[in-house]
């Protein structure tokens, strides 16, 4: 697992050092964009896939390995704002396992 995250690691650095030439030295508008695209679009689906997290981890479906992915976010619910906690909180709850407590009473 480590092998593999650090290849991948170090294709994301290579592309990255590959497009800022690419905007530095041709000033070409798609390496601009996909630039701008990167800056959101990653932290933005590191963000979104703690729902998927929270789904693996409460099923016990997830390796020991990735149970530290998140984090930082897990320290933001805890030490942020009230409004950042309940908004994590509102993001999370469809993807929490349900007891079956909660569920309707018949």
């Amino acid at each position: 697992m480590a092998v593999a995250l650090s290849i991948v690691g170090m294709s994301f650095a290579a592309f990255c050092v590959w497009l800022g030439v690419r905007i530095v030295n041709r000033r070409e508008r798609w390496a601009r964009l996909t630039a701008v695209g990167l800056v959101i679009g990653v932290p933005l689906l590191y963000v979104l896939g703690i729902g998927p997290y929270v789904w693996l981890n409460t099923r016990d479906l997830l390796p020991d390995e990735l149970r530290q992915i998140y984090m930082p976010v897990g320290w933001l619910y805890k030490v942020g704002p009230k409004p950042i906690a309940d908004g994590i909180d509102w993001y999370l709850d469809p993807w929490r396992k349900r007891r079956i407590e909660d569920e309707t009473e018949w």
